[in-house]
C-alpha cells in the first residue's frame, strides 16, 4: 500500500521510529499496511554485479512500477537541518517521479528529527525550520554509479 522512500544509510532505529510513528499518527490499521522498500526486494547490487538486468534502466523501471502499484508513497526523513535524503540522486528521483505521477505523499520522520521539530516550535524557533527548508539544494544529489546520476539527472 506504501512505497518507502528512504536513504541505506539511515540507522535501523530511524527508519523503526519513523515508521512506528506514521503508523500511530495516520490512524493506520497496521494489519492493512504493506510497504515496498527496495532494501527487502530487489539487491541493487547483486543486479549490477550478476549482470541479470541491465543495471540502473532497470531499477528505473522496477523503483516506477512498485511506486505506481503501491499508489501511494513516504519519505522518510533523518533530520529537519540537512537531511541526508536530499543528497541522494535516487530518492531525488522518487520524489520527482511521485509529484509527476500525482501519487500521494508523506513526510515521515525519524523519532529524533520529530523530536527536534516539535522542540524547535515549542521555543518558537520558527526561523530554524524555515532557514532548514530554505536552504535545501538537490543539485549537488549524487548516486552511487555515475551511470545512474547520468540517467536521473537527464
Amino acid at each position: 500500500t506504501h512505497f518507502v522512500s528512504w536513504c541505506w544509510a539511515y540507522s535501523l532505529k530511524d527508519v523503526v521510529s519513523a515508521i512506528e510513528r506514521w503508523v500511530q499518527n495516520s490512524n493506520q490499521d497496521a494489519r492493512n499496511v504493506f510497504l515496498w522498500m527496495c532494501f527487502f526486494c530487489n539487491n541493487q547490487y547483486r543486479i549490477k554485479e550478476e549482470a541479470t538486468q541491465t543495471g540502473s534502466d532497470d531499477l528505473k523501471e522496477i523503483f516506477e512500477s512498485h511506486l505506481v502499484e503501491a499508489g501511494h508513497m513516504l519519505v522518510l526523513l533523518d533530520a529537519i537541518v540537512k537531511p541526508t535524503y536530499v543528497t541522494r540522486a535516487w530518492c531525488i528521483f522518487e520524489s520527482y517521479v511521485c509529484n509527476a505521477r500525482e501519487i500521494p505523499m508523506n513526510i515521515i520522520l525519524s523519532s529524533a528529527a520529530e523530536t527536534f521539530f516539535w522542540e524547535t516550535m515549542r521555543t518558537g524557533r520558527i526561523d530554524v525550520l524555515t532557514n532548514a527548508v530554505g536552504t535545501l539544494d538537490v543539485r549537488e544529489a549524487r548516486a552511487g554509479s555515475r551511470k545512474d546520476e547520468d540517467l536521473i539527472k537527464r
